[in-house]
């Protein structure tokens, strides 16, 4: 794995709430959703001290975006998305620390 983008806590949805109907590896590539854009981009996740995830699991992941350039100057610590298989949202996540400093939103002047 090249450096991560970000880390993030991700609970997953359990089947009966719409998520995933089996697990996922770690390195699993989902796309990822946040509030301020329309954009998705796909997201590899490596998951800390688990090698698999099953749905129901909240786990803490380093995020590594493919499309980083449509998100730089826009996230902070604390922001939260969802995560996707197509329209189905599958877990929700929130950033608990920023790596790629070309993506930390910049305090006003």
């Amino acid at each position: 794995m090249n450096d991560p983008d970000f880390v993030a806590r991700l609970t997953y949805r359990t089947t009966a709430e719409g998520g995933r109907t089996g697990p996922a590896k770690s390195g699993y590539h989902p796309q990822v959703k946040f509030d301020f854009s329309d954009i998705q981009t796909t997201t590899a996740q490596f998951f800390r001290d688990k090698k698999w995830i099953f749905p129901g699991d909240v786990v803490v992941a380093e995020m590594q975006m493919v499309g980083r350039e449509h998100f730089a100057g826009q996230l902070e610590v604390g922001m939260r998305f969802e995560v996707r298989e197509g329209s189905r949202v599958t877990a929700l996540g929130e950033i608990l620390e920023i790596r790629n400093q070309s993506l930390c939103r910049q305090s006003p002047a």
